[in-house]
């Protein structure tokens, strides 16, 4: 006999997030002090970079740009890459905190500077951190205030904004600049005085997706949006509202509302994965993946299933409180979604992570591996490494060697690779300094990375 099940348990299977995430710690602040180097971090606007294996982040009680390397040696895991002293000189104005934060595959930073005088600028660091460049124009008279979000496009030629505004000026929606040129006044992509954009995300596509939270007008309360072909006859479009009566996966959309966003690969397919900072509802926070047309929504993280992860609370955590001011709450890569902790109402700060599985793009610390292995041995070596790459189904594959700046320093093999049939190349280090080193392997059907330290 077929039992229907009723509707309210049918409305709490699909709220409950899937039982294969691992809940954990990646950094709590003290880690993030690092012995010293920094004073009580708090970290803002997260970011990972894939290339350099370390997360991005502006520290809000010492107004400056850090990263944070979880698996060098203890004591040089924190590297503060741009001083208070330094942003406030490259911005000409006093920094008060930061709107968002996004990298390129170079591992250069941007980030939407909040500052005193309710200007906010674009400002872009290098890599290692060594110089700043402000990208737009301070004395532009639509600059204005309100940067919510920011993404880089898929080549790091131009930076969309998510600008939700205060003051009047510019309209509300999305806007692009270059990301190498001083001083440039905001291009619009599309404006509608009704939206309220915070998070905002890229697909492989190069369409854009962002969220309109609860001070949205009309249909722009509380809704994802798509923006379809941005860097051409752009078009806005509404793709889901996840906060609509009897939604299966955000109960309660006041207290704040959607607050962030992010695009990445999961089991095979892009997935749009939503914040919603509505501290009010039963679970606490949640985040939720979409498909890209707004289809097929499933909760994946929320704060009650979070603090009651027995990694979690073992690390002392009782309260959660997300870290950011716009869309700077959370990161995602390859199948880990990575969240940033505030020290308000209680909270605890630093870097925690969510391992939902079924990642796709590359490996990281504490994601599953990528659809093919690498080897690189010896590790350390002083003479040369030996690397081996098997795919699981023949494809084109390159091998690369990068050092921890992200730029190209080798490339290993370029060709195509067979299924089960190992490819075998070497790494020559006499021309390189002492040092650590990322060989990664790039196919179709997904990347996966090494470290390999050199040794003199």
């Amino acid at each position: 006999m077929t039992r229907t099940l009723p509707l309210s348990l049918l409305v709490l299977l699909l709220v409950l997030p899937a039982a294969a995430q691992d809940y954990g710690v990646v950094a709590l602040q003290s880690d993030l002090a690092d012995g010293g180097t920094l004073t009580d971090p708090i970290p803002y606007c997260l970011d990972y970079r894939p290339g350099l294996g370390d997360f991005v982040f502006f520290d809000d009680a010492n107004d400056l740009l850090a990263s944070y390397d979880p698996e060098a040696p203890a004591g040089s895991r924190t590297t503060v890459l741009r001083t208070a002293a330094e942003i406030d000189a490259d911005l000409g104005t006093d920094i008060v905190t930061c709107r968002d934060l996004d990298t390129d595959d170079d591992g250069n930073v941007y980030f939407g500077a909040a500052t005193a005088d309710n200007l906010d600028s674009v400002y872009r660091v290098t890599a290692d951190g060594s110089s700043g460049l402000v990208l737009t124009d301070p004395n532009a008279a639509d600059t204005g205030d309100g940067i919510a979000g920011l993404v880089v496009n898929n080549d790091g030629t131009l930076l969309y904004l998510a600008r939700s505004q205060f003051f009047g000026s510019p309209e509300d929606g999305l806007y692009r600049l270059g990301t190498f040129s001083p001083a440039q006044e905001p291009e619009p992509v599309v404006t509608d005085g009704d939206l309220d954009l915070t998070g905002i995300g890229i697909s492989s596509s190069g369409d854009l997706y962002a969220t309109s939270s609860e001070f949205g007008n009309g249909a722009f309360q509380n809704v994802i949006v798509e923006v379809a072909d941005p860097e051409g006859s752009a078009t806005l479009s509404t793709v889901a509202e996840p906060c609509s009566g009897g939604s299966p996966v955000f109960v309660n959309c006041e207290d704040g509302g959607l607050e962030d966003l992010k695009v990445g690969v999961r089991n095979g397919d892009e997935r749009l994965f939503v914040f919603n900072n509505s501290f009010g509802g039963p679970e606490g926070e949640v985040v939720a993946q979409f498909d890209l047309d707004g289809s097929n929504p499933e909760v994946v993280f929320t704060e009650s299933a979070f603090l009651g992860d027995p990694d979690v609370s073992g690390a002392g955590v009782t309260e959660y409180t997300p870290a950011g001011t716009g869309n700077g709450y959370l990161d995602y890569f390859n199948g880990t979604l990575y969240f940033a902790g505030s020290a308000s109402f209680d909270g605890t700060p630093g870097i925690f992570e969510a391992a939902l599985g079924g990642g796709g793009v590359a490996t990281e610390p504490g994601a599953p591996e990528a659809a093919f292995a690498l080897d690189v041995w010896p590790n350390p070596t002083a003479d040369g490494a030996s690397v081996r790459v098997t795919v699981d189904a023949a494809q084109a594959l390159e091998v690369a060697a990068y050092d921890l700046l992200g730029r190209r320093v080798d490339v290993l093999f370029s060709g195509t690779a067979l299924a089960g049939e190992p490819v075998t190349a070497r790494l020559a280090v006499s021309a390189l300094p002492a040092g650590v080193y990322v060989v990664r392997a790039t196919g179709e059907t997904g990347a996966t990375m090494r470290r390999v330290t050199v040794v003199r």
